[in-house]
């Protein structure tokens, strides 16, 4: 992906990344990625990208750096630049903040813990898509139309579960919505809807309908003997 001002990332998979474009009134902000797997190599010029992982936050202004994340493990070497890493607490919020310098190699282990070395490691390279050792060419020029990205297919429930749990889950409730109108997804979400609050009212819409109240008819009682005849 190459975006003006000569931002480039690189993202080999299997990997997942969400991209949200700054509001029309913070253009001078830096770009958001929400990655939660793959490999990624990114070149960060001004006003930058903000890199936002399940466990830290990274905001580079002119730099480049190379993020790897599994289920299990994050990790972020800073191959030119500097910029700022802030850890991401179990309930969301922000925890402690480090500064980020060339040649530095953060990781986030299985268990949260932050560790940092002076350079790459070499499970580390060795790991590294090959041609992240170069730098990232720029080609969006050498194009005379841009290509138009084509849909795969509508996201299933599994891919959006990942997404749905993480600290954006109100963002992409909102997002998925549409989705309930497909019975495929709806089938697989309805097992655990109670985790979706926000879609009770779609998923179980008899809840909400006005409760219907008996109508009132007074009966005529007929007399329990019938008058006596006059004689």
């Amino acid at each position: 992906m190459e975006f003006a001002a000569g931002r480039v990332v690189n993202l080999v998979g299997p990997a997942t990344i969400y991209f949200t474009p700054p509001p029309p009134k913070a253009k001078e902000s830096p770009i958001a990625l929400a990655v939660a797997a793959g490999w990624m190599k990114v070149v960060s010029k001004p006003p930058g990208l903000q890199l936002r992982t399940p466990g830290f936050n990274v905001t580079v202004g002119d730099a480049i750096v190379v993020l790897h994340l599994t289920k299990t493990v994050a990790e972020l070497f800073v191959e030119q630049g500097d910029g700022r890493l802030v850890e991401v607490a179990a309930n969301g919020s922000d925890g402690p903040a480090h500064d980020l310098k060339r040649g530095e190699q953060w990781t986030r282990n299985a268990s949260g813990a932050i560790s940092t070395q002076s350079r790459a490691s070499k499970i580390f390279v060795d790991q590294m898509p090959r041609h992240f050792i170069d730098p990232l060419p720029a080609l969006a020029g050498r194009l005379k139309s841009p290509p138009t990205p084509v849909v795969d297919h509508e996201i299933t429930f599994a891919e959006a579960e990942p997404w749905l749990a993480g600290r954006d889950r109100a963002v992409f409730e909102r997002r998925f919505t549409s989705r309930l109108r497909d019975p495929a997804f709806r089938k697989e979400v309805m097992p655990v809807a109670a985790r979706y609050p926000t879609w009770d009212r779609i998923l179980n819409p008899e809840k909400y309908e006005p409760k219907k109240t008996a109508d009132k008819v007074e009966a005529n009682k007929a007399p329990a003997t019938a008058p006596a005849s006059a004689k």
